[in-house]
């Protein structure tokens, strides 16, 4: 029995839980994110992609700074423009108004834009000193100054913007001659100033004639409002307004007071009212204290209460004398008429009493309703008097309100045009002046190596990473058992290394684990048994169906291979091949006599015994699929393979069906209803994480039991599982293999880097 040789590095297996009966279908992949393994994985495996595009970007980046500061440098030529508060001064005898932060700051952004507007830019070109400059003449064309495109130029190498918390804006221009970027910076400003000079007073003036007419306006529309005020005081006589407005306003309080009084009392008398109305009324009134002192106060029932009293008490006497004589008849006869009549009476009381009740009730609820409506009427008309000598107060109070803002009005622009008659004669009218001259610039502004060698070593760096994680997350298809995991969310049972990057290998991979044991293969399909001898109990695996999602990915070499490592191991194994359209089962071991098989079992014309091949293998047999049946997917939908499962499932502890891909023919998905768990092979490179979700989808819908997927073809890559397990298994083997020389092992050791 072969022994399971453990690996350092083994990637993690992702166990399928254990379950009895059908398996509940999953909502879909949960997507997981990168781990930070799986970031240094990408990484050692792009090293030296990522080590290529940071050296040829930087070497980018030195040459191009290096022309950029040879052949087209630039030289950056500062000037300060003190910019004052933009409040004017004020006029003698005032107080210094300031402003807030946030107009300081328009007005600064104000000024830094009309430096740098057009039409100050357009005036400097003018200038003679300008006009000598080498950029000027660069735009020299057609035998003449293009001037639009001057113009253009300027506007973008000249900037204007104020500095934080200051009085200042910076004023600069960017060329490839210092001497000539001050010229130009302190032509602009010269061009600016004049220009604000000369608009200051303009505008000065402006705005007192303005201002004055504005006054004027105010003045006239005062004097109107004060002339209609006083007439309508006389015409109203606003102090016996007043008044009456005050007496009304009393009368509607307590008009409104005596309304809710009322109100209060009409619902009484209405409840009152409706529960005499009410079916059983009488009755309940005459169980009342009230109703029963009024009936018992009553001449005739008192007297008829009394005459019952004395021939009761004649009744007992007569009793005495025999209960049957003719005196107790008569007393008895007596009482029945009296209480007959007593009660009667009683009736005929408690029905007038209810019916005077509720008689004074409704004459009540009357004259309440009469009273009410009365209360409402007089509200209504003290309203409406009073409503209207508000609105006569009202106006008289709003006109008396806007004779006092146009006052107001008209007192601040008769200060603030004092104030501009003052500035038209102060100095400092102009809120502008040139703090610091542009002088010509000591070192060149761009490019600078302390920017560009630090700014090409993070770019460099970023750009080869990204590039690393494009070409790692770009393709569809599945490379890694990492891949699986984290965008699928499959268990992995086992993954097979390239046969094209393990020289130790044999040619034919059907008997790798016999010809060639000590290679990392085999090993890798020893460690496929053993994951699968945990993925669930041994009675839940004793019939298994191995497919794919597409042709081509390998399933056969791996039913064969874990089938021979089953059977290496102890078990006695059957490999059954269903696939009639491409058998491979009894090529992969050479037998010639394998006409019939499973079709010949499953349509009745043989029996499997008769079929069965040895393999020559201790433990191993195999069935071949037999002929091609004209409808593969009703044969294995019939009861002979439901019988043939239970009859060989007892004779072998593992069965394995090799079947056809799932995404193209459907004799796998009707297979895997029949067996205790399915195994997917998916080809590294090859299968599509689309295709590998169809068919676990199928898998799903057909309640079959996934116990994990194989991954097969696995390329050595750098920073991956097996480019580690390669070097590190062969390490292993070659100090375990005794009586090996020296020189065998560094050749063996050789190769093995070879192959990394």
């Amino acid at each position: 029995m072969s022994s399971i040789t453990s690996v350092p590095g083994t990637p993690p297996i992702v166990q399928v839980p254990v379950s009895v009966g059908p398996r509940p279908v999953p909502s879909g992949p949960q997507q997981q994110t990168l781990s930070v393994q799986d970031i240094i994985r990408v990484l050692k495996r792009h090293v030296v992609l990522i080590i290529s595009v940071f050296i040829g970007f930087m070497i980018f980046t030195v040459v191009g700074t290096f022309i950029w500061a040879k052949w087209f440098p630039s030289y950056t030529a500062f000037a300060l423009v003190e910019v004052k508060t933009p409040t004017p001064p004020p006029a003698m005898g005032t107080e210094q108004r300031m402003a807030n932060k946030d107009i300081i700051m328009q007005y600064m952004n104000t000024q830094a834009n009309l430096i740098r507007s057009l039409g100050t830019l357009s005036e400097a070109l003018q200038d003679p000193e300008i006009k000598q400059t080498s950029w000027y003449k660069s735009f020299y064309e057609y035998g003449r100054i293009n001037v639009n495109d001057a113009l253009i130029d300027m506007q973008d190498r000249f900037s204007a913007a104020p500095i934080r918390d200051t009085w200042y804006v910076r004023v600069s221009f960017s060329w490839r001659d210092p001497k000539e970027c001050a010229t130009i910076v302190n032509v602009v400003l010269d061009t600016y100033f004049q220009n604000v000079s000369r608009e200051s007073k303009s505008k000065t003036r402006n705005e007192l004639r303005q201002y004055e007419n504005r006054a004027q306006a105010l003045r006239d529309e005062l004097e109107r409002k004060v002339a209609q005020q006083e007439r309508f005081r006389t015409a109203r006589n606003i102090p016996l307004l007043e008044q009456r407005r005050a007496r009304i306003g009393d009368q509607v309080t307590a008009l409104t007071q005596l309304l809710a009084e009322a109100q209060t009392q009409k619902d009484q008398a209405q409840a009152l009212y409706d529960m005499y109305n009410q079916p059983g009324a009488q009755e309940r009134i005459a169980g009342t204290p009230e109703m029963r002192q009024l009936i018992e106060s009553d001449f005739l029932v008192r007297t008829y209460t009394a005459q019952l009293a004395d021939l009761q008490i004649q009744l007992a006497s007569a009793k005495e004398k025999g209960p049957n004589n003719r005196i107790v008849n008569e007393l008895e006869m007596r009482i029945k008429a009296i209480q007959k009549k007593l009660n009667q009476k009683k009736a005929q009381l408690i029905s007038d009493n209810f019916r005077d009740m509720r008689e004074r009730t409704r004459v009540e609820l009357d004259t309440i309703n009469n009273q009410i409506i009365g209360l409402r009427t007089r509200l209504a008309e003290a309203k409406l008097e009073l409503s209207d000598l508000e609105a006569q107060l009202a106006k008289y109070l709003d006109t008396e309100k806007e004779i006092e803002n146009l006052r107001k009005q008209l007192e601040k622009i008769e200060d603030y045009i004092l104030q501009l008659r003052i500035q038209l004669d102060n100095p400092e009218l102009v809120r502008v002046s040139i703090a610091s001259r542009a002088v010509r610039p000591l070192e060149r502004s761009s490019p600078k190596w302390i920017i560009n060698i630090p700014a090409g070593f993070v770019l460099g760096i970023m750009l080869g990473v990204g590039l690393a994680f494009l070409i790692e997350f770009m393709p569809t298809t599945v490379k890694t058992s990492a891949d699986i995991i984290r965008q699928l969310n499959l268990p992995v049972l086992g993954q097979i290394p390239s046969q094209d990057d393990d020289e130790a290998s044999a040619e034919d991979m059907h008997r790798l684990l016999i010809e060639s044991p000590h290679s990392i293969i085999a090993e890798s399909f020893r460690q496929l048994r053993a994951n699968f001898m945990f993925s669930a109990p041994a009675d839940q695996q004793k019939t298994v169906l191995v497919t794919s999602c597409s042709p081509s990915e390998g399933k056969t070499c791996i039913t064969v291979n874990l089938g021979t490592s089953l059977a290496l191991a102890g078990r006695k194994v059957l490999l059954v091949d269903a696939n009639f359209h491409r058998p491979g089962i009894a090529k992969a071991f050479n037998l010639q006599d394998a006409d019939k098989g499973l079709s010949n079992v499953l349509v009745g014309h043989a029996n499997a015994d008769e079929l069965l091949r040895n393999t020559g293998l201790e433990n191993l047999d195999i069935l071949a699929s037999g002929p091609l049946p004209p409808n593969s997917s009703e044969l294995l939908s019939k009861g002979y393979l439901k019988d043939f499962i239970s009859q060989y499932s007892q004779k072998y502890d593992t069965i394995l069906f090799d079947c056809p891909p799932l995404l193209v023919l459907s004799d796998s998905l009707i297979l895997s209803t029949a067996v205790d768990g399915v195994i997917m092979v998916i080809r590294a490179g090859i299968s599509s994480r689309g295709a590998i979700q169809r068919a676990r989808e199928q898998l799903n819908r057909a309640n079959a039991k996934l116990l994990g997927v194989v991954l097969n073809d696995v390329k050595v890559s750098r920073g991956g599982y097996f480019k580690e397990m390669y070097r590190t298994y062969y390490e292993y083997q070659q100090a375990a293999l005794p009586g090996e020389s020296q020189e065998e092992k560094e050749e063996s050791t050789e190769s093995d880097e070879k192959t990394s």
